[in-house]
């Protein structure tokens, strides 16, 4: 008898925090699409300020990348079995 108590206690604690995290989740969602302000012009602003910055990075690895494989060939410190030399 005592174990079946102490069964049906947790699972009644078990399912009344599920419901609040139900209700809690559902009232975020219906806040979030339904009284929250539209702010679109806004996320359009910030989408193109990220992609922008994304691409700024970009560059500066493939530049970064770049310099430093020409910087490695020039002094003829390679990596491979062979050495680049361009001595002449």
């Amino acid at each position: 008898m005592d174990i079946k108590k102490k069964n049906a206690k947790g699972l009644i604690i078990a399912i009344v925090i599920l419901v609040i995290l139900v209700i809690a989740l559902g009232g975020y969602i219906g806040y979030d699409k339904f009284l929250s302000k539209d702010n679109t012009g806004t996320t359009e602003e910030n989408s193109k300020n990220k992609a922008n910055a994304k691409n700024k990075i970009q560059n500066t690895e493939e530049n970064e990348n770049s310099s430093h494989v020409k910087t490695r060939i020039c002094t003829g410190i390679y990596s491979g079995s062979a050495t680049v030399s361009l001595n002449a």
